[in-house]
C-alpha cells in the first residue's frame, strides 16, 4: 500500500515520540533529591516543623516497585529532629514525564528538645509525583502522613509536604 507524504510524516512523528517514551522510561537506575520540608503535628496543639532533606530512590522492579531512603533535618521550636524513613513506593507511569506514586514504610526519628532527647518510631506514608523536565532533571511534590509512637504519652500525628529537585542517573 502506498503512503502519502502526510501519512509518512505522521508515522515518523509517532515513531520518534514512542522512542522518546522508551528512552525516558528506561534510563534511571537511581534518583537523588533535595527538598524543603514542612510538617505539622496535630496533637493537643499544632506545631510547625520546617526543615530540609535528601533522598535516594532505587528501583527494585522498574516502573513497578521502588525503595526510597529519606533523611530530613527538622527544626521545631527549641529543638531538632532527624527523621530517617524507609519506604516501599509504587510508581504509576501515566505519561513519559509524569509519574505519581504512593509509599508506605517506617520511620525512626532521633530528636533533641530543650529538656529531653530520645528516639521516636513510627509509620510513614507518602503520595506524590515526579515531573521530569529534562531527561535527568525534574522536580517533585509530595504529601505525607506520619504516625509516631511514644516516648510521649500519646501517639503523635503529623501531616506535611515536601517539594524539591530530583536527579535521575
Amino acid at each position: 500500500m502506498a503512503h502519502t507524504l502526510p501519512a509518512l510524516a505522521h508515522e515518523s512523528h509517532l515513531g520518534s515520540h514512542a522512542a522518546g517514551l522508551h528512552e525516558h522510561a528506561e534510563h534511571h537506575k537511581l534518583e537523588f533529591s533535595a527538598a524543603g520540608v514542612a510538617l505539622f503535628t496535630l496533637n493537643d496543639r499544632t506545631e510547625a516543623l520546617p526543615g530540609y532533606g535528601v533522598s535516594v530512590v532505587v528501583p527494585v522492579i522498574p516502573h513497578q516497585l521502588e525503595i526510597e531512603g529519606i533523611f530530613h533535618s527538622l527544626f521545631p521550636e527549641g529543638g531538632v529532629e532527624f527523621p530517617i524513613d524507609l519506604l516501599i513506593r509504587k510508581p504509576f507511569r501515566v505519561a513519559p514525564r509524569f509519574e505519581p506514586y504512593i509509599g508506605l514504610g517506617g520511620t525512626v526519628v532521633p530528636f533533641k528538645e530543650e529538656e529531653e532527647s530520645g528516639v521516636r518510631f513510627g509509620v510513614a506514608t507518602a503520595a506524590g509525583a515526579d515531573f521530569w523536565i529534562q531527561r535527568h532533571v525534574g522536580f517533585f511534590a509530595e504529601f505525607n502522613y506520619n504516625l509516631l509512637f511514644p516516648p510521649e504519652e500519646e501517639l503523635r500525628h503529623e501531616i506535611g509536604g515536601v517539594a524539591g529537585v530530583v536527579l535521575g542517573l
